[in-house]
C-alpha cells in the first residue's frame, strides 16, 4: 500500500508556502556544503557533527510536513498538531547543534535531558516515515538498548 501523502486542493498556493520554502533553503545548505562555499566565503563553517544535526532538522521537519500524522488528519491542509510535531522533530534533530558545547564538555555522560532528548528523537525519526516505520523503530530500539 503506497504511504499517505498531502495533496493540497490549491496546487498554486502550496507553492508559497512555507513548505517549499523550507526545501529549497535545506537544499541550499545541503549544496552550500557540496561545494565548500562557506570555506570560500569565510563564514557559516560548520564542523561535520553540526552539518548532520542540521541536515537531520531538515529532514525531521520535511517528513513531518509531508506525511500526516493522524489517519483522520485532513489531507488538504497541514493541521496544528503536525507543526507541533514536526517543530518537536526539528529541535531533536538540532539538538546537538543547540548544545553543542555542552555536549562536548560531557561525551559518553548524558544528562536527564539528553537522554530525554533522545528517545523523542528516535522515537520522532521511527514516525517520520509511515512506510519504513517499524524497521526504523527497531533501529532505535537497538540503539537504545547501549544506554
Amino acid at each position: 500500500m503506497p504511504p499517505v501523502t498531502r495533496e493540497p486542493a490549491n496546487q498554486l498556493a502550496c507553492r508559497g508556502s512555507y513548505w517549499l520554502a523550507l526545501q529549497r533553503h535545506g537544499r541550499c545548505f545541503n549544496y552550500g556544503l557540496l561545494l565548500r562555499c562557506p570555506f570560500i566565503l569565510g563564514f557559516g563553517v560548520f564542523s561535520a557533527t553540526e552539518s548532520r544535526s542540521i541536515h537531520l532538522a531538515f529532514a525531521l521537519f520535511l517528513a513531518y510536513m509531508a506525511y500526516p500524522a493522524f489517519k483522520r488528519s485532513p489531507r488538504d491542509r497541514i493541521p496544528i498538531q503536525d507543526w507541533v510535531l514536526a517543530s518537536l522533530a526539528a529541535f531533536c534533530g538540532a539538538y546537538m547543534f543547540i548544545f553543542y558545547e555542552g555536549l562536548s564538555q560531557r561525551p559518553g555522560a548524558p544528562i536527564l535531558q539528553d537522554v530525554i532528548v533522545g528517545v523523542a528523537g528516535d522515537t520522532a525519526a521511527a514516525r517520520s516515515d509511515p512506510p519504513r516505520a517499524w524497521s526504523a523503530a527497531d533501529d532505535c530500539g537497538v540503539g537504545l538498548s547501549y544506554l
